[in-house]
């Protein structure tokens, strides 16, 4: 497990809707089947056009979120994708993993939406069986 020297006297796991409640998130993390991660992975590669923007380390089922806390302060982060555990997936929700990005990744990401995949056929073609 990398060694992060972030310290958070508590972490709050709050729905999109509830921001405005709890405050910016430093991180956000998505629980998401394999066509939402796609389209996750396919949007920071559009906005930053970058081949490799997301990682998927090995590590407990926690660990993406401290991989994640090391990518807040890089000036071109990448996401990190988790729930790898063997020992972990059986709790985990079946065919979902998670995806953990600083906020700023977030909120630049969402900049792009109205150009983003989710504008395409091929988007609408996937969202139907969602």
């Amino acid at each position: 497990m990398p060694f992060s020297d972030k310290a958070y006297p508590r972490i709050v796991f709050a729905p999109l809707s509830r921001w405005s409640e709890v405050g910016t998130p430093d991180l956000v993390y998505i629980f998401a089947n394999a066509d939402q991660i796609s389209a996750l992975v396919t949007m920071q590669g559009f906005h930053n056009g970058k081949a490799v923007n997301t990682l998927a380390p090995f590590g407990a089922a926690c660990h993406s979120i401290v991989y994640a806390a090391e990518q807040i302060d890089k000036e071109e982060p990448y996401a990190i994708m988790g729930l790898f555990d063997i020992s972990q997936r059986s709790a985990a929700l079946k065919n979902y993993l998670s995806m953990t990005m600083p906020y700023k990744l977030w909120e630049d990401m969402m900049k792009d939406l109205d150009k983003s995949c989710l504008t395409t056929h091929s988007w609408k073609k996937i969202e139907e069986r969602l």
